[in-house]
Order: structure tokens, then sequence, then C-alpha cells
């Protein structure tokens, strides 16, 4: 807020190495470092090989610079409408980033949560109905991108790129795993820390996707059931202090309270244009419903109004995109079995996980009516196949499964193959002594004018990490102003 956050980036790793080293030689973590450290390598040489992205460099990127290196502007959203965004995500980025010649590390910070994931799949002596839900979800990915044709497949080929899809999806299965850990504990103990835990990830999930609120069902009825309140009033003040404190970044940078609901936005100089924020809202949504051919995307009337686009989506992109096939063929197959197994009484199915599977549908659902392109909402959409499968397995305690620790052995497998196949095809011994640096296209960059004092800048839709202020649809004016030292950028 009142600094750029570059000048927060050293001191938090500082403290955070600090405090590891301190939890692990007092025995307080409890975590193989060298388990870790072997997870943390692997992913890293998956991303070493991966490839940029498009959304990144139109203005992932910009997001992070100006977190990184300005303070709190207020009405950034009309320099670029894009960087309205508020997503928690970029911030922890900025945060975390440190550029080191020419390697950022800002590309790589997803690895920490994918390692810290996958390392909770290795973990667990126990076969539990979380365990293998994650274990499972982990497979199914790692599967999934082996028999993808292109590179690492539609969604590990966003590995290596500060993009949110990645995140959100690992944030979403990490969700439905913190809450199957806490239905199983008996400890009162540590039920509490893990549910101190949910609330923290139930929160970046729902501020990262407002379109995900329909997973909070189950955790309002966990409210009165499992969860006590007065245990966790404290989690509950700083989180709710965090939310406003959120919400208070959304009013300055794009002047709603939350971005994508024009509905939200206030009355000030420097709120986004309306009928622009509209427009976009809805160009997303025309794109989305009118893939993959695009024919009706300037068709407002199928796309917007009505819903004529859904035929023509459904038959043309759902019923030949992959994820989608896999998915209906596994949902298919475990709704006969379950359905069978709950009539034979094999099969008993708690009053939680009924819930939790219709939320995780529900949100399916939303977004297939809203925004269905399925980069959307990878998290819902593999979270849903899996946990049908998880509650039909783990009934029955196979023995063999346990025997050979299958559940934890799994993803390891699928991931060693994944590596095997994919990531060493392209390895050079050179790569060994070369940092993974990943270069742009600036030769169409030109200035656009100066305004106020301030230069702007265009590089057709490849802002990237230009320095100066950077845009990808110009603009013919631009209102900069200095208000008590932070920097304006007023709508007209």
């Amino acid at each position: 807020f009142f600094a750029p956050l570059a000048i927060y980036s050293e001191f938090i790793i500082l403290i955070g190495l600090i405090l590891s080293f301190y939890s692990f030689f007092k025995n307080k973590l409890k975590i193989s470092i060298l388990r870790y450290l072997i997870i943390i390598f692997i992913f890293s040489f998956i991303a070493y090989y991966g490839k940029n992205n498009v959304d990144s460099p139109l203005y992932h990127l910009q997001i992070i610079k100006w977190l990184t290196e300005y303070k709190l502007v207020f009405g950034l959203a009309n320099l670029e409408w894009r960087l309205g965004v508020n997503y928690p995500w970029y911030s922890l980025i900025s945060l975390l980033n440190i550029d080191f010649f020419k390697y950022s590390n800002k590309y790589y910070v997803s690895l920490i949560f994918f390692a810290f994931l996958f390392y909770e799949t290795l973990n667990k002596n126990k076969i539990l109905k979380s365990s293998i839900f994650l274990s499972l979800a982990f497979s199914y990915l790692f599967i999934y991108s082996l028999i993808h044709p292109y590179h690492y497949g539609v969604v590990l080929n966003h590995i290596g790129n500060p993009e949110k899809d990645l995140f959100n999806m690992l944030l979403f299965i990490s969700l439905i795993y913190t809450y199957l850990r806490i239905t199983e504990l008996k400890n009162l103990s540590d039920q509490n820390n893990l549910i101190s835990i949910l609330f923290i990830v139930l929160m970046l999930t729902l501020m990262q996707t407002t379109i995900y609120l329909f997973i909070s069902i189950v955790f309002i009825f966990m409210l009165f059931d499992i969860i006590k309140l007065k245990q966790n009033i404290k989690i509950i003040i700083i989180l709710s202090f965090i939310f406003l404190l959120w919400i208070f970044k959304s009013i300055a940078t794009s002047g709603c309270l939350i971005f994508q609901i024009p509905l939200t936005c206030l009355n000030t100089d420097w709120t986004i244009d309306l009928s622009t924020l509209k427009f976009h809202i809805e160009e997303t949504k025309r794109y989305s419903r009118s893939l993959p051919s695009l024919e009706m995307l300037n068709d407002t009337y199928k796309t917007i109004e009505t819903f004529l686009w859904f035929k023509s989506w459904f038959k043309n992109y759902f019923l030949t995109t992959a994820l989608h096939q896999i998915n209906s063929i596994l949902l298919f197959f475990s709704s006969i079995l379950g359905i069978y197994l709950l009539i034979k009484k094999k099969l008993k199915i708690e009053k939680y996980d009924a819930l939790l599977i219709l939320s995780i549908l529900l949100v399916n659902l939303t977004c297939m009516l809203l925004i269905p392109e399925i980069r959307y909402y990878w998290g819902p959409h593999i979270a849903l196949s899996i946990i049908c499968i998880s509650l039909i397995i783990w009934p029955f305690n196979i023995n063999l499964l346990e025997k050979y620790n299958f559940y934890r052995i799994t993803p390891i497998i699928t991931l060693l193959l994944f590596v095997f196949i994919k990531v060493i095809p392209m390895f050079k011994y050179s790569d060994l002594v070369n940092l993974p640096i990943r270069a742009h296209d600036y030769s169409s960059k030109k200035k656009v004018g100066e305004f106020d004092g301030f230069e702007v800048f265009t590089n057709n839709w490849q802002c990237a990490d230009i320095k100066e202020i950077c845009v990808n649809t110009p603009k013919k004016q631009y209102y900069f102003s200095y208000v008590y030292k932070f920097l304006h950028i007023k709508n007209k």
C-alpha cells in the first residue's frame, strides 16, 4: 500500500529462511527437508523447459511490475483495464520476487505450492479419503500431461509462468484436501489448526475467483457443526481485516469493491469507465462461449442475451476437448458404480461428502454457463471426478493397494514418467550452467505519447517486462496526477 512491494521482498525471504532453519534445528518442522528439496528440484527441472503463455506477457507481468515498483496507484485500471484485477496471487509473487542478473524468480513462485502440495501425497502413512483424493488428483494431472501431444499439455504448459490459472487449480485442490482432512481428524487440536488453514485457503480462493462462491455452501454448513467459532475467532478477525484491505485495494485500483462486478463500482474520479468494464466482461463471455471456432464472437444476441450459444459450444467444444471427454467418462462410470453400491448398501456417503460433491458440481455448472472456457475452472473440473472416485475407493480398504503403498507410489511413478518422456529429451548438459531466462520480443515497442509528464508506450500486445508505462490498447488521452504523494490515473 504505502511502498513498492520490492522493498519488503528480501526482508520477508530472510525472515522465512531464519524461521525455517530455527524450526528445523528445534525439531518443530515436521518435514523431510531432503525430500522437499528433491521435489522442488524436479518441478524446477520441468519449469526450466516451460514456454511463455499468452496472458503473462499481455498483462500478468505488468501487474507484478506495478506492485513491485510502485506503491498503491489509484485508478490503475484506467491505464489498461486488465490491470484492475485484484488477485492476491500477484501480490504474493511480487513479495517473493528476486531478480538476479537476467534471472527472475517471479516465473517460478508457483513451484513452491506445487512442491508443497505434492509433498503431502508422500507424507501420509495411513490411507485416508484426503490422501486418496490428492494422490489421484496429481496422477490425473501427470497422466493427462503425458499423453497430450503438445509439449506439457494445456495445464502444465503454464508452469514457469506467473499466471493465475495454475495457482487457482492448486488452491482449489488444496481446499478440498484440507476439508477432507478436517472431517477425518479426531484430535481437536489438530482439527483446529487445519480449520485455520481452511479459512485462509477459502478466503484466497474466493478473492482469486469469486465465481467459486458455491463452494462456501459446505463450509457454511460446517460452521454450525464441526467448526467452533469461538476457538477460531482470532484467525477469523485477522482474515476479516485482510479481506477489508483487499476490498480497499480493489477500490483504489479500479473504483469497484469487486472489479468484475460493475454493480459494486463507486462514483469516484478514478473509477474505471463502466461501459469499458462491461464491454470487456462481456467480451470474455463472448469469447469463451464461442469456442472453438469463435464464429459467434461478435454476436451478442446469441452469446450474451440468450443461451443459443450453448448447443454449438457443447457440440464443438465440450465434446471435443480432451479434459471434458476424460472427466465425462470418469463421472459417468463412477456415478453408475456409486449408485449401484448405494443400492447394495456397500457404500455410504456422509452428509459432509454429499454437500462437498454438490458444491463442486454447482461450481462447475456455474462456470459452464458463465465462462465455459475450461482453464477458468481446472480445479473444480478435476476435483469433481476425483472426489467421486475417491469416495468409492475409500470404504473398501483394499489391502493390496495399502500393502504396496499404491496411493503414494502412483503420483511418483506418473511424475517420473512425465519427466522421462516429456522433459529429459529436451535436456542438454549446457543447461546445467545456464540460468532459466525468459526472453520477450520488444521489437514493436513504440511511444504512444507524453501525458502530464508521464511517457506511455505500447508493444503489440506484449508489454511483458517493459519498465516504462506500457499499455496494450492505447488511448488518445491519459490523466496523471499526484494526490498526497499517491499516483492517480483519472478516467477523464
